[in-house]
């Protein structure tokens, strides 16, 4: 009635061997957080105090009530309630007394349980939400908050070791790349990309098709449009902080996604070959390897800031064939991401590759096809800023 909850409920349970639980909750809007505990807490509160009403108690006798006859509707149901029954010592009858003695709940019987188990002292809250969107401190509401730190840390990268030699032989490699994808000189002289690609994810639910727009000025402003079956999303970073806009409506870019999206500027294949001038970053010759049927040479790129991102080119041509990193986490375990390459062709003096095949933990999970890779196009910061 308030607005405040998107979703709200309360259980209980009864265990077979030990007490169980009453639980509460919401689901709300940050600026509603206190308001909406609190109203919660008043409830609670109100069931010790008043005695419901004639309604409520009829809707919640009805609610269990009528879903007595699937205690029935099958076999395997009839059977495994009876074991349970024996094997926790209860009456093979026990849920006919139970309806019978349901049946006959009064509100004062309801009143007498609230207040014996119902004890809000000794419950406990957990939040979960950014505090300082809260519409008041948590405690506003009169109980020690004890701050629990969820993050999930990322896995550390293991560097591959260095010395004078592969130093020298990483830069070597490095300096084929170059050539081949147009000349150190003319990678120097970029100043923005813009590239049309459609996109193929791949996932639990099936597959979905993206057209997408990326935008990027160098060395760290990027722009990202990707327009799904449901609507449109946009993602933009300066490299230091940035927006996202979904069809719910705009907002700063959480932790996760600016975390992401660093990696994704840190990785553009167009400043990581000249990693070997810029001083915050190593390029360090790791192994030989094969991408399909063809020779790798592996160079690991990594920066002062903790990134990192082993590169396959291709022995005799000079093409990056692949990349190697550790994903961004957005919930559980980061990935193991690998970008194969693929359809090398001539656009604005640069041989760049029109399709990318992207695996996570050795699955695939999407394949990009480019339609235009435009170099140089007069891109301004402020227009790419702009939501």
């Amino acid at each position: 009635k308030l607005g405040y909850a998107y979703a709200v409920g309360a259980s209980w349970g009864a265990n077979y061997g030990h007490p169980g639980v009453f639980f509460a909750g919401a689901g709300t809007k940050s600026d509603s957080t206190v308001k909406a505990i609190q109203a919660m807490q008043e409830e609670i509160a109100r069931l010790r105090k008043e005695p419901v009403t004639d309604a409520e108690l009829r809707t919640a006798k009805d609610t269990v009530l009528n879903s007595f006859v699937f205690n029935f509707d099958t076999k395997s149901k009839t059977l495994n309630r009876l074991l349970r029954y024996e094997y926790w010592g209860y009456p093979k009858d026990f849920l006919f007394q139970y309806k019978k003695k349901l049946e006959g709940v009064t509100k004062a019987d309801v009143q007498r349980v609230a207040q014996k188990y119902l004890q809000p002292e000794a419950m406990v809250m957990v939040v979960v939400g950014k505090p300082a969107d809260f519409d008041s401190p948590l405690a506003s509401l009169g109980q020690p908050v004890t701050p629990l730190d969820i993050t999930i840390p990322q896995p550390k990268q293991e560097q591959a070791r260095a010395d004078d030699k592969s130093l020298a032989a990483g830069k070597a490699v490095l300096a084929k790349a170059q050539q081949a994808i147009g000349g150190a000189d003319k990678l120097a002289g970029l100043k923005d990309v813009t590239i049309t690609a459609k996109s193929q994810l791949t996932g639990p639910m099936g597959s979905m098709s993206v057209d997408q727009k990326i935008r990027i000025l160098y060395p760290s402003t990027l722009r990202q449009e990707n327009t799904l079956p449901f609507g449109k999303i946009e993602v933009y970073t300066d490299g230091k902080g940035g927006w996202l806009k979904a069809p719910q409506g705009q907002m700063p870019l959480p932790g996760p996604q600016l975390q992401q999206a660093k990696g994704e500027i840190f990785r553009l294949t167009e400043t990581l070959l000249l990693s070997d001038r810029d001083p915050n970053r190593t390029v360090n010759f790791v192994k030989k390897d094969k991408v399909g049927d063809r020779e790798a040479e592996v160079v690991e790129v990594s920066s002062k800031e903790g990134d990192q991102v082993s590169v396959y080119i291709d022995a005799q041509s000079g093409r990056i064939l692949k990349k190697r990193y550790q994903g961004t986490a957005m919930a559980g375990p980061a990935a193991t991401v690998e970008e194969v390459y693929e359809d090398f062709r001539e656009t604005g003096g640069l041989r760049a590759p029109f399709k990318t095949t992207v695996y996570q933990n050795e699955k695939k999970f999407a394949e990009l096809v480019y339609s235009e890779v435009q170099y140089n196009t007069g891109l301004k910061g402020e227009d790419l800023a702009k939501p």
